[in-house]
């Protein structure tokens, strides 16, 4: 389990936070985010210093794209679930609050589509052997 401070914050967040205000406070003045992002390691004098300024850069760039991935992922997945006929549109939109139902119905569905798929590769392979043997 993660320790956490006082304000109810990982020591992770925390040392993350830290990091990125250290960093952004070696920003020139003057300096986009995007100028300082294609030069995080301005002002830095120290290896550690540069080797943490990239990382902050890194994690900075990469927390930007992170809700445009997630809402990437929502769509597909509301996508994905609204090709499930027995799922009704309450359970999509509570799919956090029953993980349990929905499990069950994407499983069901994933096992009709194996039993349609099994059948018509039963049927192929019936046919082929039909034209074997003419």
């Amino acid at each position: 389990m993660p320790r956490t401070d006082t304000m109810g914050k990982s020591a992770e967040a925390v040392l993350i936070a830290a990091a990125l205000a250290w960093w952004e406070g070696y920003r020139p003045q003057g300096w986009t985010v995007a100028q300082h992002r294609a030069q995080p390691r301005v002002n830095c004098t120290s290896d550690g210093e540069k080797q943490l300024a990239e990382a902050c850069a890194r994690y900075a760039e990469e927390k930007e794209a992170w809700p445009m991935a997630h809402e990437t992922l929502e769509n597909q997945l509301d996508h994905d679930l609204a090709a499930i006929p027995q799922l009704s549109t309450p359970a999509r939109r509570d799919i956090l609050m029953c993980p349990l139902d929905v499990f069950r119905a994407l499983s069901r569905h994933v096992q009709r589509v194996e039993n349609a798929l099994r059948k018509r590769l039963q049927e192929y392979a019936e046919e082929n052997h039909r034209d074997d043997t003419a």
